[in-house]
């Protein structure tokens, strides 16, 4: 969507939609109260091919985009981190571009069998959890909504 001359262009983000020139939106991943999370392209980098894309209204009282993204410019890309590529305002909207993960702990339980995860499994992810927070505390950062929804589970073999 572009602007009409001086008159900015309201309304919400459409699947197809061009994101700061480099994002095209291919999928709504997820729809909160604040902020919606689309799987994009990144138009011309071979190299990363789909990002999840952070957006939130910039008018918004308190904006959690603003303090994820000072805290992933610190710690992004650190194991157990998506890395930032881009972050900037699109529209009425803020936006964060970043490593695309795989599904939240809370997606993979509602998908096991019996709604239970091996013992083995729920101490790799225990372990790695807790690495994370304390990689986050050291930072100096607190996470103020720690939950298996919030707990991405890594996209590639590589951040599995």
């Amino acid at each position: 969507m572009e602007s009409d001359g001086n008159q900015l262009v309201t309304g919400p983000i459409y699947i197809g939609e061009i994101v700061g020139s480099t994002f095209v939106t291919e999928k709504l991943l997820a729809a909160g109260k604040t902020s919606t999370i689309f799987i994009a392209r990144f138009k011309g980098n071979p190299e990363v091919n789909l990002v999840a894309l952070k957006m939130q209204p910039i008018d918004i009282e308190y904006s959690t985009l603003n303090n994820d993204i000072t805290a992933l410019k610190s710690i992004g890309g650190k194991e157990q981190f998506p890395k930032i590529y881009r972050f900037g305002t699109h529209r009425q909207f803020s936006f964060l571009a970043m490593q695309l993960l795989g599904p939240t702990l809370s997606d993979i339980i509602k998908r096991a069998v019996m709604k239970k995860l091996s013992i083995s499994s729920v101490a790799k992810v225990g372990i790695q959890g807790l690495e994370a927070l304390s990689t986050l505390h050291s930072a100096g950062f607190v996470h103020s909504q720690i939950c298996s929804e919030n707990f991405a589970i890594g996209y590639t073999k590589e951040t599995a």
